[in-house]
Parts: C-alpha cells; sequence; structure tokens
C-alpha cells in the first residue's frame, strides 16, 4: 500500500507543479481542490485540467505564431517601401546615364519655361512627400531595433537617449561618446537634407539635346541627270546677286526665295530642314520650267522641337570661282556697215566715263538727226571689268538657326568642275550668267552697278548711325579718310572683289534654282540621282540630363538613408513588432505610462481602449524640490 500509495502520490505532485507553473503564467488561474485527498475522480480531474492547459498552451503558440507573422510582414514592408523610394530613385539615374538625358514633351517645356516658380514648388512637393514616407520608414525601422534591444536586456539610459534623438534626426552630444555624437550629426545632416536632394534631382533644367540627321537630295554630278538639263531663265538671280556682293562689306544681306531665308548665298543648296521653310504650296511646274512651290526634304523627322532647334547640315552645294580683271575699252571695237534700211535701224549713243563702265543709250533711229542721248556717269567708281567664272560642286555647310539659311563652303572639302560631270548644267548656268549679263544695263541704270552702288552707300550710312554726339564728325572724317586710303591703294580689287562676290551669288542660286526644280514635291528620283547628307540638330528645351557630380550627390542621403534602414531592421527580433504595438519607446507619452502607475495601482502601458482613456485623463506636471531636483509627477 505504501508503495502504491506513493505511486498514487506522483501524480498530485505533478499535477501541483504543472498548476503551479499555469498559474505564474496566467493571473485567472487555476483552482485547485482536495489536492491531499484522493478520490476516485481524481484522475479524471487531472486529466481535464491537463487537457485545459495543453489547450491553453496551444492557443497561446498559435497567437505567438500570429504575432510573429504579423512582425514578419511588417518588417518586410517597411525593407519593401524603403528599397522601393531606393530603386526609384537610382532607376531614374541610370536612365539618365544611359540616355544621358531626358527631354520634357514639348506642350511641358515650354509650360515650365514660362513657369519656373511654379514649377519649383510642385517638384518641392513631390520631394517633401517622397522624402516624409523614407524618414518614417527609417523612424520606426529604429523604434522597432531598439525596443528589441530594451526587451532583451537592459540598457543604458544613455544610449536609449542617443537612440531616440538618432530615430528623429536630432543632435545627441556626448564628451565621453563621441561616436555617438558624430553619428548623430551625419544622420541630422542626411535626413535634413533628404528632401533637397529629392528636389535637386526632380527639378527640370535647360538642356541641350544632340542628334544625327541623315537624309539624301539630288546630286548634281549624276551622269542620270546630266540629260534633263535645258537652258531657263532666272528671275532671282539680281536679289541672289546683291545679297552676296554686300558680304564683303559687313551690309545685313537676307534674301527670301521660295519660302526659305539665305543669309549671304544659296550656296547652291535646297533646304534640308522643313521647320526652316514656309509653305509655299504644290508647284505648278517642275524642271526647268520650275516657277515657285514647295520641294522635297528628305531627312530624319524628331518629335521634340523643344524651346527652339539649330541644325547643322553637309550638303551638296555648287559654288563658282570667280576672276575679275580690269579691262582697257580700247581692247573692244565693232566695225559693221549696216544695209538695213532706216526705219529698221536703232540707234546706239555710248557715254565714255573715265575708269567705269560706258554708259550706253539704245533708241529709234532717225535718219533726219535728232538722235541724243543723255547720259551720266554715276559708275565711274566701278572699272571696265571681265570676269571669269568657274562653276563648281563642293561641299557646304550648312547652318539652320531661327529659320535663316547660312551656307558655307568647305575649304576642306574636295570641289569637281561642273563641266567635267554634268555639262547640260554648267550650259544652264552659263545661260544664266548670259541672261543676266545681257539684261544688267538698260536705258536707265545698270543692275550691276547699282547694287554695289547701293551696298556701298548702306555700308556708309551703317557706319555714320553707330556714331553719335561729338563722335559723329569725327566717326565720319575717320571713315571717309580710311575709306579714300583703301579705295587710292587698292582701287581695283575693292570693286573687283565685290563684283566677284556679286557673280558667285547669282551663280550659287542657279544651282539652288536648278535643284529645285527636279527636287518639287511629288516628284520622283531614282536612287542614281541621290547623294547621301548629314548633320546634327542642337535642340534647347527642358528635362533632366546626366551631371556626375551633381546627379550622383542628389542621392547619397537617401542611399544612406537606405542602409541604415537596413541595419536598423536587420537587429528586430521577432517580438519587437508586438511589443511595439503596445508601447513606443521613442514616444515620450508611452515612456512615461510605462515607468509610473496609474489611478487603479497598475504600472506600465496597458492595450486598447484603456491606453487611449488613460492619456486622456492623466495630466504632467514639472516640479522642483528643495534641493534642486526636478521631478515629473502624473495627477495634480
Amino acid at each position: 500500500m505504501l508503495v502504491h500509495h506513493s505511486q498514487r502520490q506522483f501524480p498530485y505532485a505533478t499535477l501541483h507543479s504543472t498548476i503551479e507553473s499555469v498559474h505564474s503564467r496566467d493571473e485567472s488561474g487555476y483552482l485547485l481542490a482536495d489536492l491531499e485527498r484522493p478520490s476516485p475522480s481524481t484522475s479524471e480531474q487531472w486529466h481535464h485540467n491537463s487537457n485545459h492547459s495543453l489547450g491553453s498552451l496551444s492557443s497561446d503558440n498559435r497567437e505567438n505564431i500570429k504575432r510573429q507573422s504579423h512582425s514578419n510582414i511588417r518588417l518586410l514592408a517597411l525593407a519593401t517601401g524603403q528599397l522601393v523610394i531606393f530603386g526609384l530613385g537610382w532607376g531614374f539615374v541610370g536612365s539618365l546615364i544611359q540616355r544621358s538625358s531626358i527631354p520634357l514633351p514639348d506642350n511641358l517645356a515650354h509650360l515650365v519655361y514660362s513657369e519656373p516658380s511654379a514649377t519649383t514648388f510642385v517638384v518641392s512637393i513631390l520631394a517633401s512627400i517622397i522624402s516624409t514616407i523614407s524618414v518614417r520608414i527609417y523612424s520606426l525601422s529604429v523604434c522597432l531595433a531598439l525596443t528589441s534591444k530594451l526587451h532583451r536586456q537592459a540598457t543604458p539610459l544613455l544610449f536609449f537617449g542617443f537612440s531616440v534623438r538618432a530615430s528623429t534626426g536630432k543632435m545627441f552630444f556626448s564628451m565621453k561618446h563621441p561616436t555617438w555624437t558624430w553619428t548623430s550629426i551625419v544622420l541630422m545632416v542626411l535626413l535634413a537634407s533628404l528632401g533637397s536632394g529629392w528636389t535637386s534631382l526632380l527639378n527640370p533644367t535647360v538642356i541641350l539635346l544632340s542628334e544625327h540627321i541623315r537624309g539624301n537630295e539630288l546630286d548634281i554630278k549624276s551622269p542620270t541627270f546630266s540629260y534633263l538639263l535645258k537652258n531657263n531663265s532666272v528671275l532671282q538671280g539680281p536679289l541672289a546677286g546683291h545679297s552676296a556682293g554686300g558680304s564683303r562689306l559687313n551690309v545685313p544681306s537676307f534674301f527670301s526665295l521660295n519660302g526659305a531665308t539665305y543669309n549671304i548665298s544659296t550656296g547652291g543648296i535646297l533646304p534640308s530642314i522643313q521647320s526652316s521653310v514656309d509653305s509655299v504650296g504644290n508647284p505648278p511646274t517642275s524642271g526647268l520650267q520650275f516657277d515657285v512651290g514647295s520641294t522635297r526634304v528628305n531627312t530624319t523627322s524628331f518629335n521634340t522641337t523643344g524651346l527652339s532647334q539649330n541644325f547643322t547640315m553637309t550638303q551638296q552645294g555648287l559654288t563658282a570661282h570667280v576672276n575679275c580683271s580690269e579691262a582697257s575699252p580700247d581692247s573692244f571695237s565693232v566695225d559693221e556697215v549696216l544695209t538695213v534700211p532706216p526705219s529698221y535701224r536703232i540707234y546706239s549713243a555710248t557715254a565714255y566715263c573715265n575708269r567705269s563702265l560706258d554708259y550706253v543709250a539704245n533708241g529709234p533711229y532717225y535718219s533726219g538727226g535728232g538722235n541724243a542721248a543723255g547720259s551720266e556717269c554715276r559708275y565711274s567708281f566701278i572699272p571696265n571689268t571681265t570676269c571669269t567664272v568657274t562653276p563648281t560642286i563642293t561641299t557646304v555647310v550648312a547652318q539652320y538657326n531661327d529659320r535663316i539659311i547660312t551656307p558655307t563652303t568647305s575649304n576642306s572639302s574636295k570641289s569637281y568642275a561642273v563641266g567635267q560631270y554634268n555639262p547640260s548644267a554648267l550650259a544652264f548656268l552659263a545661260s544664266v550668267v548670259q541672261w543676266f549679263g545681257g539684261n544688267a544695263q538698260n536705258l536707265v541704270s545698270i543692275s550691276v552697278g547699282d547694287s554695289v552702288y547701293v551696298l556701298r552707300s548702306m555700308q556708309n550710312q551703317t557706319n555714320l548711325q553707330s556714331s553719335n554726339g561729338t563722335n559723329q564728325t569725327l566717326s565720319y572724317m575717320i571713315l571717309v579718310r580710311c575709306f579714300m586710303t583703301l579705295a587710292s591703294k587698292y582701287p581695283e580689287n575693292m570693286n573687283l572683289a565685290e563684283q566677284e562676290d556679286y557673280w558667285r551669288g547669282v551663280v550659287e542660286f542657279g544651282g539652288t534654282y536648278l535643284r529645285s526644280g527636279f527636287s518639287t514635291v511629288g516628284s520622283e528620283l531614282s536612287e542614281d540621282m541621290l547623294t547621301p547628307i548629314s548633320g546634327d540638330v542642337t535642340t534647347l528645351t527642358m528635362g533632366w540630363s546626366y551631371r556626375p557630380k551633381s546627379t550622383l550627390a542628389a542621392l547619397v542621403p537617401q542611399t544612406l538613408i537606405t542602409l541604415f534602414t537596413l541595419i536598423a531592421l536587420a537587429a528586430v527580433r521577432r517580438d519587437a513588432g508586438a511589443l511595439h504595438d503596445s508601447v513606443d519607446v521613442t514616444d515620450v507619452s508611452d515612456v512615461v505610462l510605462s515607468t509610473t502607475a496609474g489611478r487603479s495601482g497598475l504600472q506600465g502601458v496597458t492595450a486598447g481602449k484603456e491606453k487611449q482613456k488613460r492619456l486622456e485623463e492623466e495630466t504632467v506636471r514639472l516640479k522642483e524640490v528643495d534641493d534642486g531636483r526636478k521631478m515629473l509627477t502624473l495627477g495634480n
């Protein structure tokens, strides 16, 4: 019996121990009755209590697993949120590195350029939102790490204060702990500059886009093109020559031709940029009967026009080597006996002007007399001149700026004589010069002489208008003296050079006219009649460009904050999330409640509505006792 009794006592002792253990964990407890007296129902009661205890433990385990799962999701969400912000920033920078620049759409570019203050305001708001979210994620991560550390082990109050300040970006100063001090300073600077970094990164600025252009145009050297040409007259030749002649005298030389505006000369090219040409409608005729109309532009098109665009194109041009020299009037003579009746004759009266072209007047011939010509030697500054014109095909670099085309012949490129590759084109250009030269003189004036005379007058007038006050007379005297001195030393070269430029402009216009007739909109050009052209376009617009120093520096704060966030999350234990739901160790209200007792006498922070009720009802007061100690007390 004793042995049996001892065997019967073992389950009671175990049960008692088990119940005591459960009772120590759960204040609701389990009541035990008649533990000293065995009864028939003792075994059943033990089994019942054991099952109840195991059920409670199983319920606690399920609750702990649920809390741990919730905590893991929270940690994952914080890490994901910070990494998403980090990825957006570096993804944007990566796009800038790859593309070098990202332009805004044209309508937004004009809006941003016209409203810089509003743009900065909107970008600042967006940067503030991003930085606020990032700072909040960082603060929660540090708070969870601090909660986990406080729960695991006792922590010095000084380190607790440092951690709280580090989570909010406030400075911590301690001579004994310089590492903590410098860490807090770095964090304070990073958190304060986070918004500025995003503003600098996202704020659009004026950028320059550079892209390559490719296309093709009519090849004058093409053998296939040679047989298509015939002689034709040109109407715009005098205007082109006038513009080219004025370039040497620094006179503004712009003229419009077929919807395009040229500076100095056409260079023998057609416009290759559509935006530089005004619409002039479809041409009624083509070929050598071309009068006016749109010409084909076959180059790369661009969706971005930005605020302004400048184009530099390398095209096939047509120019001329012109050599003018003074000729003696005695070298020209025509002796012819007229056998026609007087009624079929016209008179020709010549006024011989010193060192100038003779003034010739023509009219009906009267056999009875009365043939007289009034003459005026207003072209005395122009000598008798003979010019040799050699048209050549060359390479032209054309600048398209503000809808003005400025062609410049490339000195380094190889030139080809037009007559060698396309005799028909040479014949056409010769007819242009012949037609213009033959019609330059009439009963009233000489168009070449008028152009040179007007250009010189414009130069003198421009120089006089640039001076004022007491300097006007002095400037005028200097101008006249310099002009007279230069004319006396180089009387032929000054006039001859201007005439060379004049005739070169006429020939270059002939090349442009020739291209226009066979490059009209709708015309078909075979591949063997085309030559490739290329160039570059520079677009001024609003957007973002990659600047290594400033762009990378803007993301330094976000990068370091992301790194510190991940380090803090890595230090968090699984129980920190559940603890943080009840108490926030970085919140001064929770800290005060957790270290004091409420009116009910319970010390610590209660969860849910009880905590909120206590926060609303409790009052805090700072007191100072006689020995200088300060006390923060709850209640009145």
